[in-house]
């Protein structure tokens, strides 16, 4: 059986090569075509959890995944201070009326549904703490004070009173890597000697990724090239660094154009993916290149060289592809999108 595929391969290898190549210009089209690469919520959870599916019909009117927080920070002592109040309504604003938030979730000192109770006179009082107007004089600042730390102590403003918090939630579909940038333009605008910005939220969180990724890019082929340097040095023949390199390009081609012809998304969290199946390919193929050139120094023309090493090597390497192969198909059985991806 292994005889017959390896004769089979020599003999027909003309016919091989042009199949592979058609095989892998169709699945490059649909991985340029097909393959998206953008961070999406509802691709991280197990749609089939009854947790995700209340977050999904219930997250328009609640939020609570994109939430962005803000703590804006007077570096000089404590918020009360009529110049750093101005400042926090600045940024507070600026974040508001971004497009992509949902400005019923958001949530902040100057708005006016921030209120607080208070008595006085027999009557109760619920009104806004620092809603039209900012606390300007000495009696307002100190009112304001009072009203912060009865009722919103510790979640919008610090326990120390030096920061007071921002929390924005934003849609589905906003442009993190864009979002990290108009966060990082707002942080040039107002922070200085006296106001500090502290910013978390999973969209920053992705948005960072989102920008790293030429970067990554880059760094992928740098080790192409140090990964190359190598095989030259150790085969001392570009026949060594060419065909691993092809034949490792090609497969990781070939799974792209899968992912782009299902339709499955590709989170640049998992962009590790691809360049772990081109390691994968990278190696089986340079233990075959090896055992051709062992075959060569054993005096074999360059066919039975390929012939004696596709005997040996053919039903070990399918072996160890077919193992690979089954535990990736596993996560199949994971009810998340960004997981079963890894089975693709």
């Amino acid at each position: 059986m292994v005889k017959t595929i390896a004769n089979a391969v020599i003999q027909y290898r003309t016919i091989i090569i042009i199949i592979a190549i058609v095989i892998t210009s169709i699945a490059g089209y649909f991985a340029i075509t097909g393959v998206t690469l953008r961070a999406s919520l509802n691709e991280m959870l197990p749609s089939q959890h009854e947790n995700v599916k209340l977050y999904e019909e219930f997250s328009d009117k609640f939020g609570g995944v994109n939430t962005v927080l803000v703590m804006v920070e007077n570096k000089n002592g404590k918020v009360y201070d009529k110049e750093f109040l101005e400042k926090y309504k600045k940024i507070s604003d600026t974040f508001y009326f971004h497009d992509a938030n949902r400005k019923p979730l958001f949530e902040a000192v100057n708005l006016r549904k921030t209120r607080a109770a208070s008595g006085a006179q027999g009557q109760i009082l619920v009104n806004p703490i620092m809603w039209p107007n900012l606390p300007k004089t000495d009696a307002e600042m100190e009112k304001f004070r009072l009203l912060i730390r009865g009722q919103f102590n510790g979640y919008l403003i610090s326990l120390d009173e030096k920061s007071l918090m921002i929390a924005a939630e934003f849609k589905d579909d906003v442009d993190t890597a864009a979002l990290v940038d108009f966060v990082e333009n707002i942080r040039a605008e107002y922070e200085d000697g006296t106001v500090k910005l502290s910013v978390v939220g999973r969209p920053i969180l992705l948005g960072e990724v989102k920008k790293e990724l030429p970067k990554m890019i880059s760094i992928f082929a740098v080790s192409v090239l140090v990964i190359s340097i190598f095989l030259y040095l150790f085969f001392r023949t570009w026949v060594g660094v060419v065909v691993p390199m092809v034949v490792a390009f090609s497969v990781t081609v070939l799974g792209f154009g899968v992912i782009g012809f299902t339709g499955y998304n590709m989170d640049p969290l998992l962009l590790l993916l691809p360049f772990f199946v081109f390691a994968t390919v990278l190696s089986h193929s340079v233990q075959f290149v090896s055992r051709v050139f062992d075959e060569l120094a054993e005096g074999n023309n360059m066919k039975e060289a390929v012939r004696i090493g596709l005997k040996r090597l053919l039903f070990p390497s399918t072996a160890a592809v077919i193992t690979s192969a089954a535990g990736f198909t596993v996560l199949a059985l994971v009810a998340i999108p960004s997981i079963q991806l890894l089975a693709v």
